[in-house]
């Protein structure tokens, strides 16, 4: 297929609407503000912003989720974008996740969940400062090692993505994995599912484990480069 038809097919119009979700704990860097009032998006397509302010990550998610599934124009939009309160993306990163989603679609090759590429802050958990992402798909099992990066606009699929920049296919929600989306799960609990059991995970890990058992891929584009601020030292990572 020539790149002329490329374009065509990824700029005539199609549905590109998007309800962006930021779960904050109230007070957000004018520098992270910033970034969102730069953030160029699909022309004449839908953007709304829904900000869940307090609580735990994973509630603010599933009760911004379930609302946007329940209400009768927002769950209507074809992507879910996710951004965080201490993320910095490029002025062109949704319009990038978008015609990379297309993309990946047109080339028969569905991804469902497509990430920025952001850093680790330095903290008490984390010793070395690395990229966010983890799992070497082709390996054909659930794991945390680091996947090769390429810089080249192309997608790495891994098990695990950020969720900090973060663009869904809304149909995740609606017809493949059941609320709550996203849980944390603290130590072993033998109440619960199978897939929980032994499965102490954040809400994004349980998340992204769901995705991999349902054989539903997921990649970061690393060239969408995504500022991660530590108020600490003010450092942007």
């Amino acid at each position: 297929m020539s790149n002329l038809d490329n374009y065509i097919k990824l700029n005539s119009y199609q549905d590109k609407s998007i309800v962006c979700v930021i779960p904050t704990r109230g007070m957000v860097d004018i520098r992270v503000v910033d970034s969102w009032f730069k953030l160029i998006v699909p022309v004449n397509q839908k953007f709304t912003k829904l900000f869940m302010t307090g609580g735990n990550i994973d509630d603010a998610y599933n009760t911004a989720i379930t609302g946007i599934i329940n209400h009768p124009e927002l769950s209507k939009c074809r992507f879910l974008l996710t951004m965080e309160d201490d993320n910095i993306p490029p002025p062109d990163g949704v319009l990038k996740l978008v015609d990379t989603f297309l993309q990946q679609e047109l080339d028969g090759d569905k991804y469902w969940a497509l990430s920025g590429l952001y850093w680790t802050k330095p903290s008490r958990d984390v010793i070395e400062h690395a990229p966010i992402a983890f799992g070497c798909a082709d390996l054909g099992e659930w794991n945390m090692l680091t996947p090769p990066l390429e810089d080249d606009g192309s997608v790495t699929q891994c098990c695990m993505i950020p969720q900090g920049f973060t663009l869904y296919d809304m149909d995740i929600f609606k017809k493949h994995l059941s609320y709550p989306w996203f849980k944390t799960i603290e130590k072993f609990d033998p109440t619960l599912p199978e897939l929980d059991q032994g499965r102490a995970t954040t809400q994004d890990g349980y998340f992204f484990m769901n995705m991999w058992e349902k054989g539903l891929k997921v990649g970061v584009r690393s060239d969408i480069r995504v500022g991660h601020l530590d108020s600490t030292t003010n450092q942007i990572w």
